[in-house]
């Protein structure tokens, strides 16, 4: 299908030209057979009115251009060629994280990356950078943004610390309230652990705090003293960094941590804690009616013999003295008998 296609303004001029000089020749007797110069525009149409003024022409002209117009925005839509689509540009490239440095003398750098929910602890290289990562922990940071951004150090550490109600482990304090610290407890007891934080380490959990599993917090609360540099920050860990140390699942039904080096951990000593049923309230025995016992047939006590009684031990009684033997009377003499 053809297109309208419209004169340049330079041919209007030309018409317009043409029918001045040949109204001009006209009138002074020129010879009208030259022929106007530049291409022609309806020629027949304006060649009738060249015998008028150059208004009449031009008025012809602006009532052939607007049926020029009204053809053109009669045509069908299929006709014009859709524009070409623009180009999608390319986002620009992330920039690749790099490792933040600081001026320390302290054998470690912490690096908290909140965007992978990393804690990677660098040591130094050759030239005295940190650049080495020497522990890389999966951690839960703050909610939301509430873990602060920027470059503070490490101050003080609590083997047991309380926090509303509840309990954490290995607590190391790097900045007002924000600490590194392993889940809570309920109890200053680590059979006590809540599972739920514990399951929710490697994503956002905390209220500002770096949670931790009880090996990590342990590692740091051991051996990154007072003055360490502790960088927060929200990119995540540079190309190369190595795994994480991990997160053990809880396969016991406990609530113990399973990283916990207490020698009583069930998952050390391969044996799940017991918990210890509620005993069952005895139900009253009845009281068992004693029948009666038969009365024994009183043995009748011995009578004891009567004791004997001494035999007194009759005194000696003393000799008595022999009465004098009478002398015998002599014989009274036979009568008439004479000595």
């Amino acid at each position: 299908m053809q297109s309208v296609k419209r004169r340049p303004v330079w041919v209007l001029m030309a018409i317009l030209l043409a029918a001045a000089v040949f109204s001009g020749c006209a009138k002074r007797g020129v010879d009208a057979s030259v022929p106007a110069p530049g291409p022609s525009y309806a020629q027949s149409e304006i060649e009738n009115a060249l015998s008028g003024s150059v208004q009449e022409a031009l008025a012809l002209f602006e009532k052939q251009q607007e049926s020029a117009d009204g053809a053109a925005q009669n045509f069908p839509k299929t006709s014009v060629s859709a524009a070409a689509p623009e180009a999608e540009q390319s986002p620009e490239p992330t920039p690749t994280p790099t490792i933040p440095q600081v001026s320390s003398q302290m054998p470690y750098m912490i690096v908290i990356y909140i965007g992978s929910q990393r804690v990677v602890v660098y040591q130094k290289d050759a030239d005295g950078a940190y650049t080495v990562p020497a522990r890389v922990f999966t951690v839960s940071t703050g909610l939301g943004s509430n873990t602060i951004l920027g470059q503070y150090k490490i101050q003080s550490r609590w083997r047991w610390l309380p926090m509303h109600g509840i309990y954490c482990q290995y607590v190391t304090q790097w900045s007002g309230n924000y600490l590194f610290h392993s889940v809570m407890y309920s109890q200053t007891d680590p059979s006590t652990m809540d599972r739920s934080a514990y399951n929710r380490l490697g994503s956002k959990a905390s209220a500002g705090c770096i949670r931790m599993t009880v090996r990590d917090a342990k590692w740091i609360y051991d051996n990154c003293g007072r003055g360490t540099y502790v960088i927060t920050t929200n990119d995540s860990c540079p190309p190369g960094t190595p795994g994480s140390s991990g997160v053990p699942p809880l396969t016991l039904d406990v609530r113990w941590d399973p990283t916990d080096p207490d020698p009583r951990n069930p998952y050390i000593t391969g044996l799940p804690t017991p918990t210890p049923a509620p005993e069952p309230t005895p139900a009253p025995e009845p009281t068992p009616v004693p029948s009666p016992s038969e009365e024994p047939t009183p043995v009748p006590s011995e009578t004891p013999s009567p004791s004997e009684e001494p035999t007194p031990v009759p005194s000696e009684a003393p000799t008595p003295t022999p009465a004098p033997t009478p002398t015998p009377a002599p014989p009274e003499p036979s009568p008439g008998a004479e000595n």
